[in-house]
C-alpha cells in the first residue's frame, strides 16, 4: 500500500480522525447484529423493491476519513423475508497532488426480519469489489472482498414513499486495500408496495 506524507500533523491529534482498534469496530458490528439476530423473527413480505442515493464515510481508506456518493437498488425475493442488495459508491480521497478515485461496488443478500416495528432492520452478506483509478496505485487496480452489513430504514406514515435509512458495513478486502467499515445513509424510493 502507498503511504502518502502527512502534511498536516496537529490533524492526527483529533479524536475524531483516528482510527478506532479493529477490536472496537468488531465489538460495534457486533452491538449492533446481535440483537437483531436474537428479536428477529420472520414475516413474509417484509421487503419493498426501492431505489435511491446515498452518502458514505470511508475512514479506513488511505488511513484518512473520506466520503463518497452512491446509489443502491432493493430487490425483493420470493423467499420469505429475503431482498438483494445491489450498490455502487465512488469516493475521492485526498491523495494531495496525486489524482485518485475509488469506485466501490457490491451485491448482497439481506434478510429483513420482523422486529415488532414500522421501521426495518436487515442484515446481509455479500461480494465488495472495489476498482483504484489515477496515479495513487500506478493505474487502475481491481479488488474482490466481502462484506458484512447491518442497517434500518426508517418507515411508518411519514415515510410511505421515501424512507431514509442507515447502514454500517465492514469489508474484508483481499489484497492491497485494507479492511474498511463504511458508515451510509440517505433515502430510498419505493417502486412498489408489498403486501
Amino acid at each position: 500500500m502507498v503511504s502518502i506524507p502527512e502534511t498536516f500533523p496537529g490533524l492526527q491529534k483529533r479524536w475524531f480522525l483516528r482510527k478506532p482498534p479493529v477490536p472496537a469496530r468488531c465489538l460495534l458490528l457486533a452491538s449492533v447484529l446481535l440483537p437483531m439476530a436474537l428479536f428477529g423473527s420472520p414475516s413474509s413480505g417484509a421487503a419493498q423493491a426501492s431505489v435511491g442515493g446515498q452518502l458514505a464515510w470511508n475512514p479506513d481508506l488511505l488511513n484518512d476519513p473520506t466520503w463518497g456518493v452512491g446509489a443502491r437498488g432493493i430487490l425483493p425475493l420470493p423467499l420469505g423475508d429475503l431482498a438483494l442488495l445491489g450498490t455502487v459508491d465512488s469516493f475521492m480521497p485526498d491523495c494531495k497532488n496525486l489524482e485518485c478515485d475509488l469506485l466501490d461496488a457490491g451485491l448482497s443478500l439481506l434478510w429483513l426480519p420482523s422486529v415488532g416495528m414500522e421501521s426495518q432492520v436487515y442484515l446481509g452478506g455479500g461480494v465488495a469489489v472495489q476498482r483504484s483509478e489515477g496515479t495513487w496505485r500506478l493505474g487502475n487496480h481491481r479488488e474482490l472482498g466481502i462484506s458484512l452489513r447491518a442497517g434500518l430504514i426508517l418507515g411508518g406514515r411519514a415515510f410511505l414513499r421515501f424512507r431514509p435509512f442507515s447502514e454500517a458495513r465492514y469489508q474484508l478486502m483481499g489484497g492491497d486495500f485494507p479492511n474498511q467499515l463504511v458508515i451510509s445513509g440517505g433515502i430510498l424510493m419505493v417502486l412498489r408496495r408489498s403486501g
